[in-house]
């Protein structure tokens, strides 16, 4: 995959697979630790095989969100790098 991504933000780099609810999941534990997303891009090897969430933050992600998603079946990988 090919990423563009801003050096003054911290991103969420999530592996999972290619199903619905992961998007949702996502966005809604940023949104419960009142995290802004800046920018999101979806990247996928094909329908239903993995796919790659990048996700570009106003605020440093939070710890125990990184461990909720790190606890999500489906979700393979998380990488949170905060400033």
């Amino acid at each position: 995959y090919t990423l563009s991504l801003h050096d003054a933000l911290p991103i969420l780099i999530i592996h999972n697979i290619d199903k619905p609810g992961y998007v949702s999941e996502v966005t809604s534990l940023m949104a419960s630790g009142s995290v802004n997303i800046a920018t999101m891009t979806l990247h996928r090897s094909k329908r239903g095989g993995d796919a790659v969430m990048v996700i570009e933050t106003d605020q440093n992600i939070p710890v125990e969100a990184v461990r909720q998603l790190e606890a999500v079946k489906g979700i393979f990988k998380v990488t949170c790098l905060n400033l």
